[in-house]
């Protein structure tokens, strides 16, 4: 079946909500919605892409502000407004824009909520990795920390300068967690015995302390909503509202970030040299839409 430019926009649209209400579901927001277990939720990336899909479900954004006012003292200021610059930057680079209704008022709430102290009086959430960030929060505090350990659980090797951008860190904070680990045995230093980068020491014991079956399967919201979320405004509005063609150059222009976020699902996108011209539209929106869909759980 052929897909259109106006379909592929709203099926991508469906998807990328039913995705944001499984994560809050998981999170202890009352809905219908399946709930999140198979992956960790990044609160801060959620809560970036609540406000910026709010103009199509105007129930997420309030139910974030509820949210907040009950759990306060679990996200990051700095954080949220490094990934909401990714995203606010990505879309400019493509040539569209959002409409950020109701950040000034998500930006107050979570401000106010860092200043008190840390209480949560959401439904009591499923131990699993989609809690894992919350989990390590409590136990380390609202710092680097928790989301470094998470990342390292995953079982991979890295830089410090790649595990703060996995992270969403300033690389002299995740540096100085990752020096003081080393020296307490948590973590193996680059150099022979870990030659890629900075490694997590006794994986199997940790994921056994912290109630978790396996290796986390580690993704990068941050990144993967918002080459999700640019792709969608601009399919919205003019001039690619509608045109396959230009769609086509989009998801060209976007393929290496499109690549990297399959990786995790074990999802693979179509070579752009593989389709000329507007050829291209049919197999990467597909594309685009199974691996939306591998998120959304369907």
């Amino acid at each position: 079946m052929q897909l259109s430019p106006n379909s592929f926009r709203d099926s991508l649209g469906e998807r990328l909500l039913s995705v944001l209400w499984r994560h809050w579901s998981v999170l202890g927001v009352s809905t219908h919605s399946t709930m999140e277990d198979r992956c960790p939720v990044d609160l801060e990336a959620l809560l970036v892409a609540t406000v910026a899909l709010g103009e199509r479900d105007r129930r997420l954004p309030k139910l974030a502000e509820e949210w907040l006012a009950v759990n306060s003292g679990m996200t990051m200021t700095a954080r949220l407004e490094r990934m909401h610059r990714h995203l606010k930057k990505l879309a400019e680079q493509h040539r569209t824009e959002f409409v950020w209704e109701g950040l000034d008022r998500l930006r107050e709430l979570v401000s106010a909520s860092s200043l008190g102290s840390s209480r949560r009086a959401a439904p009591s959430r499923p131990a699993g990795p989609a809690t894992a960030q919350i989990m390590l929060r409590n136990l380390f505090g609202i710092n680097a920390r928790a989301d470094v350990l998470l990342y390292l659980l995953s079982g991979v090797t890295n830089s410090s300068a790649g595990i703060a951008r996995e992270t969403w860190f300033d690389q002299k904070a995740v540096y100085r967690v990752l020096e003081s680990w080393s020296n307490a045995g948590v973590c193996a230093r680059p150099g022979k015995a870990s030659a890629a980068g900075y490694r997590l020491l006794r994986t199997q014991q940790w994921l056994a302390l912290l109630d978790l079956e396996g290796p986390v399967r580690w993704i990068n919201w941050g990144s993967t909503l918002s080459t999700l979320l640019t792709i969608l405004q601009a399919s919205t509005t003019l001039p690619r509202a509608g045109d396959a063609y230009l769609l086509s150059s989009l998801l060209r222009d976007l393929h290496g970030e499109l690549a990297t976020t399959a990786v995790p699902w074990d999802l693979t996108m179509p070579d752009p040299r593989s389709s000329p011209g507007e050829e291209y539209f049919q197999p990467a929106a597909g594309a685009v839409l199974t691996l939306i869909s591998a998120m959304a759980g369907e």
